[in-house]
């Protein structure tokens, strides 16, 4: 039986080593897999809600359409490309590396932020590519979205695993100049984002040993 990290592409099992510090150089993207162009990081403008897509409905399609792919490709062929230029514009990169960084974020050059947002982008892909490539068929049920701010709601899909309780995953998301944009998953309640954060500390604490000694 699958579980939810199925579909929120093993974001929270990267191992330590995928952050290193944020001076060494971005691991090149595996030919499947290409990483788009690194957007601002800056809060968006307010925008009127009713202007844009409904997050939920925003969030379907792009599950729905993300399924429908799997449910036609069983070997996982063009996986890697179709969730670059579909999917992984559906998610903030960015926004999602500054909250990993953290503390540390202050301190970097912008040439150094990009190159962790495509290293952040790339190890996401990837994880996904991975784990969706033994995708069976499960059914997706959304709940209705629970607004934090006027900007700001969670989307909690529930996995339908045959035979089991339902797995759910809760898509963070917020509103930019492009609209609705998800900018962390969380699964059994960890988030990626804070799962990010945690590793990109431990591998800058590493660097300063090493520097060191």
């Amino acid at each position: 039986m699958k579980t939810v990290a199925l579909l929120c592409g093993g974001l929270l099992s990267l191992p330590a080593v995928a952050l290193q510090a944020e001076t060494a150089p971005v691991a090149a993207a595996p030919s499947s897999v290409e990483t788009t162009g690194a957007a601002s990081v800056e809060a968006p403008p307010v925008q009127k809600r009713a202007d844009v897509e409904n997050p939920v409905v925003m969030l379907q399609k792009g599950m729905d359409k993300l399924l429908d792919y799997l449910k036609q490709h069983h070997n996982g062929e063009g996986l890697g490309e179709f969730l670059a230029t579909q999917i992984s514009p559906s998610f903030d990169f960015p926004y999602m590396a500054k909250a990993a960084a953290g503390k540390y974020g202050r301190h970097m050059t912008d040439a150094q932020h990009q190159r962790l947002v495509k290293k952040l982008q790339v190890m996401f892909l990837t994880a996904m590519v991975e784990k969706l490539s033994s995708y069976d068929g499960q059914d997706v049920v959304y709940l209705p979205a629970r607004f934090n701010n006027f900007e700001r709601t969670t989307i909690t899909a529930l996995i339908n695993n045959p035979g089991g309780y339902p797995g759910r995953i809760d898509f963070r998301v917020h509103l930019t100049r492009d609209g609705w944009k998800i900018f962390d998953v969380a699964a059994s309640g960890q988030s990626a984002i804070a799962f990010y954060r945690s590793y990109f500390r431990k591998a800058m604490r590493q660097q300063k040993t090493s520097a060191k000694t």
